[in-house]
C-alpha cells in the first residue's frame, strides 16, 4: 500500500491546502468512492480556525469570570446587599456546580447534533449576557431594599443562568478542536479552550478587588461585566461557523460527515461499558471537582486566617495562572511526545500534583498544629504559600489537560491510518 501527502507551497488568502492520497477504501474515514484506483482526499486548514477558537475561548473565560463575581469580593458584597451573609455568597458560587449536573445531559446530547457547536455557542452567550443584566436589578433599587428576599433572588437567578452556560462552553472544547484543527494541533487547541475557563477565575481574583474595593463600586463591576458579555456575541456575528468549508483532518471529516453522530442513549450506553473511559472520567472528576470547589471558597477560607482580600486574590491568581500555563504547555508536549502514552503522562502529573498539594496542606494550620497567631509562625507566609500553591496548580492543570485530550480519544478513537501532515 502506497500513500503520499503533498503540501502546496502557496497560501491563498486565509487558507492553506493539504492534499493526501490514499487507496480508496483503505482509510476508514476516506470518502466513499467507486473503489477503483486512488481517490484524492483534500484537507484544508484555514486561519479562521484561530478566530473561532478565540471567540469560543473568550466566551468560556467570561462565563467563569461572571460566576466568580461575588466570591472575589465577599466583604464588599455583604456590605452592599443588607441581609446577605457568607452562606448566601457561598450559595451564589455553588450554583455553578448545582446547575452543572442537570444541564450536562443536554450538552452531551447537543454534541451528537450536526450543528451542536453553533447552537451551544449562541445559547451559552445568551445565557451569560442575560445573567449579567438580571444581576444589576438590585442596583436600581433604594439601598434599604437591596438585600430583601426578592432582590436577593435576582442575584440567584443571574447566577443560575450563568451556571447553565458553564457546561455548554466547557464540554465542547474537544469537539471544536477536532472539527477545526489538524491532528498535530488538536491538543494545543483543546488546551487553550479548556484553560480559558480557568483564566476567568484567575482574572476575577484581581478584577473584583480592583474595580470594587468599596461597596459603592460594586455596581461598576456588574456594569463592566455586561459590556464584556456583549463582546463574544459581537465576535460571533463577525465570524463563527459550525465547521470549516473543508475538513483539516480525517477526524474532522468524520465529524462533518456525521460518522460520530449516533443516538444519545446509545452513546451513553457505549461510554458506560467502556472501562477505560469511565476510569479517566472518575479520575478527572475527582481531581477537578474537589480542587475547583476548594479554590472557589479560598478568599473566605483565608479571611479566617487574617489574610486581606488583596492577598487572597494574589494567591488565587498566581495559582490559577500557573495552572493555565501548565495546561497550555502540556498541549504541544502531548501532540509531539505523548500521543500514545497518555497513561504514563497522567501518572507522572498526578504524582507531582499530590506531592505539591501535600506540601501546601502542611504549610497551613491543621488539626495537628496549633493555629498561628500571625502569618510568620509555622513558616506560613503569603510568599511560601503562593509558591507551593502555584506549583500544585501547575501540575494539576497539566493533568486535567491530559485527561481532557484523552477522553475523546477513548470514546471516539481517531482513525488509525490517518496521515498526520505537518505544517
Amino acid at each position: 500500500m502506497e500513500r503520499r501527502a503533498d503540501k502546496k507551497n502557496e497560501d491563498v488568502g486565509w487558507t492553506s491546502d493539504y492534499t493526501e492520497r490514499a487507496l480508496a477504501g483503505s482509510h476508514p474515514y476516506a470518502p466513499v468512492g467507486s473503489g477503483e484506483g486512488e481517490e484524492e482526499v483534500e484537507y484544508q486548514v484555514t486561519a479562521w480556525r484561530w478566530w473561532v477558537l478565540f471567540v469560543f475561548s473568550f466566551a468560556s473565560f467570561l462565563q467563569s469570570l461572571v460566576w466568580f463575581t461575588f466570591s472575589s469580593v465577599p466583604k464588599v458584597a455583604k456590605e452592599y446587599y443588607p441581609g446577605v451573609d457568607e452562606g448566601t455568597i457561598d450559595l451564589l458560587l455553588n450554583w455553578g456546580a448545582i446547575v452543572f449536573i442537570p444541564v450536562l445531559p443536554y450538552v452531551s446530547w447537543l454534541q451528537t447534533r450536526r450543528n451542536g457547536l453553533l447552537i451551544a455557542f449562541w445559547q451559552g452567550n445568551a445565557l451569560v449576557f442575560l445573567a449579567t443584566v438580571i444581576r444589576t436589578i438590585p442596583c436600581w433599587a433604594p439601598a434599604h431594599l437591596r438585600g430583601n428576599f426578592y432582590m436577593q433572588w435576582t442575584l440567584h437567578v443571574g447566577q443560575i443562568l450563568n451556571a447553565a452556560a458553564g457546561p455548554i462552553v466547557m464540554a465542547l472544547c474537544s469537539k471544536l478542536s477536532a472539527v477545526w484543527f489538524p491532528d498535530n494541533q488538536r491538543a494545543t487547541a483543546t488546551a487553550i479552550a479548556y484553560t480559558a475557563n480557568a483564566l476567568g477565575t484567575s482574572i476575577g481574583f484581581l478584577i473584583g478587588p480592583g474595580i470594587a474595593p468599596t461597596p459603592d463600586k460594586l455596581p461598576t463591576l456588574l456594569y463592566v461585566q455586561i459590556g464584556m458579555a456583549a463582546l463574544p456575541i459581537i465576535g460571533g456575528i463577525i465570524y463563527y461557523r459550525e465547521r470549516p468549508k473543508h475538513p483539516p483532518s480525517a477526524v474532522a471529516l468524520a465529524h462533518i460527515e456525521g460518522r460520530y453522530e449516533s443516538s444519545f442513549f446509545k452513546g451513553m450506553k457505549d461510554s458506560l461499558v467502556n472501562v477505560s473511559f469511565m476510569l479517566v472520567i472518575l479520575a478527572g472528576g475527582i481531581q477537578a471537582g474537589v480542587t475547583n470547589g476548594w479554590q472557589g471558597v479560598l478568599p473566605q477560607a483565608l479571611e479566617d486566617l487574617h489574610y486581606t482580600e488583596s492577598q487572597a486574590g494574589w494567591l488565587g491568581f498566581g495559582g490559577s495562572i500557573a495552572g493555565i500555563v501548565g495546561g497550555v504547555v502540556i498541549g504541544p508536549i502531548m501532540d509531539r511526545y505523548f500521543q500514545q502514552k497518555c497513561k504514563l503522562l497522567l501518572l507522572l502529573l498526578f504524582g507531582a500534583g499530590a506531592i505539591a498539594f501535600t506540601w501546601l496542606t502542611l504549610s497551613l494550620p491543621t488539626p495537628f498544629f496549633a493555629r498561628p497567631t500571625n502569618t510568620g509562625k509555622c513558616g506560613l507566609t503569603i510568599r511560601t504559600c503562593q509558591v507551593v500553591f502555584v506549583n500544585e496548580r501547575y501540575k494539576r492543570w497539566e493533568a486535567e489537560m491530559a485527561i481532557y485530550h484523552e477522553k475523546p480519544q477513548l470514546s471516539h478513537p481517531p482513525p488509525p491510518l490517518g496521515l498526520n501532515v505537518q505544517e
